[in-house]
Parts: structure tokens; sequence; C-alpha cells
């Protein structure tokens, strides 16, 4: 944790705007390796821990529940790891950071979609962005990489957060990292220039509360830039899939202003650049007809990209920005 980040958080408890106080017990050049953090206000105590700090203050059930699969899963893969010799084990949890274990579409339908979304922004460096259900920061170092202030954000550390170090030295970043509930956000209102949330928001104890958090968190100017897709309902994690007008309304409670964008993996998959998941294949090559011919305006076209949102559920690829009013 950077000491200019300990200046943007609040106490997750009281939620006051008093300053947090740090100590620490390790530091080195970029950040504060071991310490704590004190509210000011209720004196309650955080923890800083290998550059992570705990900020998650009291754990809903959905939290709990989460942290105690990823715990499991941390000891499954070191049981496993422990008949490998050092570079192979260095090699696997690389594969983890890199979310390389969750196989191509995943990763390829994350990372087209948002360079579709840096292809339309210009993010300024300096500029300060909070990535929500980061994980290992492997998508964090892609807005890093632009000499943004970066902060990703987990509710866990067991081969999420803990893996950053290999993210951050492969791409040769830096960011920050904070174990914290997307839905009490222990971060300042208006601090952020920009919140990130990549496939996320259906572990969200509440869809309303998260987006309200993060609509908080983003200065008067800021934006919310959101990637999200369908949950697959892995076992012992909190997952839920929201239809298009769930997501509208729970932007307007947000007090947020949505441009839906076509997905950059939809497009990839329309122009034969990337292929289509198998299950999926059996009226693709109407569509990419279509996306050929003249037709291409109308299927980007907003009443139909809307019809397709409603009727078909197609991933969610967003930026949003503040209302008036909000």
């Amino acid at each position: 944790m950077t000491p200019a980040l300990v200046q943007k958080l609040r106490c997750p408890r009281c939620r006051s705007d008093s300053p947090l106080e740090s100590t620490f017990t390790a530091l080195n050049r970029e950040e504060i390796e071991s310490g704590a953090l004190t509210c000011t206000a209720c004196r309650e105590e955080y923890a800083i821990e290998e550059g992570i700090a705990d900020l998650l203050g009291s754990h809903s059930a959905v939290v709990r529940g989460e942290r105690a699969v990823y715990r499991g899963s941390k000891i499954q893969v070191e049981d496993r790891l422990r008949s490998l010799d050092p570079a192979a084990r260095d090699l696997e949890l690389r594969r983890i950071a890199f979310m390389e274990h969750t196989g191509e579409q995943f990763r390829l339908t994350s990372s087209l979609n948002l360079q579709g979304v840096l292809d339309r922004v210009s993010p300024r460096p300096g500029q300060w962005l909070i990535e929500l259900g980061a994980g290992s920061g492997w998508l964090t170092a892609r807005w890093a990489a632009l000499g943004l202030h970066c902060v990703a954000v987990d509710i866990s550390a067991d081969l999420k957060l803990d893996l950053s170090p290999l993210v951050m030295s492969r791409e040769g970043v830096f960011f920050d990292r904070l174990m914290a509930d997307m839905t009490n956000l222990p971060i300042r209102t208006g601090a952020m220039d920009w919140v990130f949330v990549s496939a996320s928001l259906h572990h969200a104890a509440s869809l309303s509360d998260s987006l309200r958090e993060a609509a908080r968190v983003l200065a008067p100017e800021g934006t919310l830039v959101v990637i999200d897709q369908a949950a697959e309902e892995t076992p012992g994690l909190h997952e839920r899939s929201f239809t298009y007008l769930q997501w509208r309304r729970a932007l307007r409670s947000a007090g947020v202003r949505p441009e839906f964008m076509f997905p950059a993996y939809y497009q990839a998959i329309l122009s034969g650049t990337a292929s289509l998941p198998v299950a999926s294949r059996r009226f693709a090559w109407l569509a990419q007809v279509a996306w050929r011919s003249r037709l291409r305006g109308l299927l980007l076209s907003r009443p139909v990209q809307t019809a397709a949102r409603v009727l078909l559920g197609l991933n969610v690829c967003m930026m949003a920005r503040k209302t008036g009013d909000s």
C-alpha cells in the first residue's frame, strides 16, 4: 500500500471522513509492506500484510462464504504444487495469476472488451482508478501501463491479490491492493477518476448497492466502466445473472447515465477474427453474413442492440457517468 492511497481511504466500519493513521513495520521504496491503519474516529484497526491492506470491515454472509471457497481452492493448489519442482510451481502460479487456467474464451472475452473500451477513452497519466473484483490484477495492469494510479480490490488474497506481484513483475507496472467489499468501499467520496469492473458484479450481494458505491467514490467528472457476463454457477460462490432491465434499474438507482457498447468480443466473432463457443454456432453464420453486408449499421443501431440485450441477454459492456443530480 502506498502512502498516497492512505489519503484516499475511509473507515469501512464508521464510514466517517476522518483520516486513517498508518503505521508500518516494513517499508520499501514503493509501498508499506506491513503495518496497520487506524481510524481516528472509531479507533478500528486494519492490518497491512505483504502490501495488502485488509479493509473488509464486518464480513457479510456472502463475503464469508466466498472467502471460504477461495481459501479451499488455495489449499488444493498448494497441495498439488508440492509435487512440482520450483520452475513448474512458478509457471503454474503465473498461469493462475493471468487467468490462463480458466480457458481461452474468458481471457479473450475480457481482454477484447477492455481493449474496445480503451480505444474509446483517453485516461490521463496520474489519474486514479479502482478495479472492483480485480483478482490478481491482470487487467488492472492494463490501466496501470497507461500511467494511472491503480487500486486492485478483491474480497480475498488467496490465489487473487497475493498473486499480484507476479503480474506486476511481468508487466513492469505497480498498483495498490486492498481487500474490501464492493458494497462498502473504504474509499472517500469522489476520490477516484475511474471505477472499473470486469466479470465481478454478478458476484455482488446487491447489484444496486455495488453500483451506488461505485458512483459514490467517483469524482464528478469520473467514469464507471463495466464489463460483465453471465454467471457460471460455481459451487459455493454467490453468482447471479442480471437482465438488461435489472441493469437499467440499478444504474438509475446509482445515479449514473450509461452508454452501452457493442462488445468488442462480439465484433471479433462477427468479423471472423475470434471463434464462437460451440454451443452458440448454430446460427452464427447468419449474423456473420449480415455483419459483412450493408446490414452492419442496422446491427449496431441502438434499437437493435437494445432488443438483443433484452431478448438474448448479451454481455454487458458500458461506460457511465454521474447524472447532474447525483
